[in-house]
């Protein structure tokens, strides 16, 4: 992506049909610093990511945010925890 992507921590969220035939949607756009590890809600009305606010920062702590598919309206989870989140442990085979 040219001279600035090696100093980007702009990592978006995208969706896309299962066919692939449309062009995927940037669903974190607004947000120029990093957007990542999506995981669907059970009903499957919701995506829940991990989302930076500061760009180029890659010492910023983790949010949980919350996208409301049908609306496209994004909230963060738990504003006001202490610490950032990690990804959860791996499985035991």
């Amino acid at each position: 992506a040219g001279k600035t992507e090696p100093w980007s921590t702009n990592f978006d969220v995208y969706q896309s049909k299962i066919a692939g035939l449309d062009a995927a949607t940037n669903l974190t756009s607004d947000n120029l610093a990093w957007d990542a590890f999506p995981l669907p809600s059970t009903d499957g009305k919701k995506l829940y990511y991990r989302a930076m606010t500061r760009a180029t920062f890659e010492a910023d702590r983790f949010r949980i945010m919350e996208y409301t598919l049908k609306t496209g309206k994004t909230r963060e989870i738990a504003p006001n925890l202490a610490l950032p989140p990690i990804s959860p442990p791996a499985l035991p085979k």
